[in-house]
This record gives C-alpha cells, structure tokens and sequence, in this order.
C-alpha cells in the first residue's frame, strides 16, 4: 500500500481469474498493481457511471466514500473488470476499496 505512481495491493487470499481445466493450473493473482495516479478525469466520469448503474440507478451523493465507486476505481486503475474484484474476499475487499478512498483524500 502507498501513495505513488504505482500502488500495489497484496491479496490475502489469491483472486482466481480462471479456473484450473486439465494440466493447466487456475490463474490466480496475489498482488493487485492499480496505476491510480494514471486515472484522468474521464476515468472519474466513467466510473461514476458505472457506479450509479450499480447502485440501481440512483445518483451517488458522496462519490468520495462510496464502496461502489471505489471499486468502479480500483478496476479502471487495475485493468480487471470490477466483476473479477467482487469475487474478492471481504476482507480483501474492504481493504482495497478503503485505500482507493484513502488515494482520492490524499492520504492513502
């Protein structure tokens, strides 16, 4: 975790982003790379979109501490779908999403 060009974020549990078939074993990650300070304004836009259709439509009030649009971030920024980072432990989750917010204030 930090602040800089490039955060990594390491997994507690390894994200599965296919399954074993066969010999060839599943594809995992253990680390999340999210190039947060890469993200631009249209990035922004897009993930608030994407967030509000998440959310059912209904406008974000706080985009700043919404775990939907945290996570709408931290996919832009990882180059994953946001489907893969739901598959996510909580607690892996939870701590991801919390330093994008932590990133956005300034302070992650």
């Amino acid at each position: 975790h930090g602040r800089g060009l490039i955060v990594e974020f390491k997994l507690q549990k390894p994200l599965v982003l296919e399954p074993a078939v066969g010999d060839q074993p599943a594809k995992t990650i253990a680390v999340l790379t999210l190039k947060l300070e890469e993200l631009t304004g249209a990035d922004v836009e897009f993930c608030a979109r994407e967030a509000t259709v998440a959310g059912g439509g209904s406008p974000i009030a706080v985009l700043t501490l919404d775990v939907v649009f945290h996570a709408q971030v931290a996919a832009r920024a990882s180059g994953l779908p946001v489907e893969a980072l739901r598959r996510l432990s909580a607690v892996d989750f939870l701590g991801l999403t919390t330093a994008v917010q932590g990133f956005l204030f300034g302070t992650g």
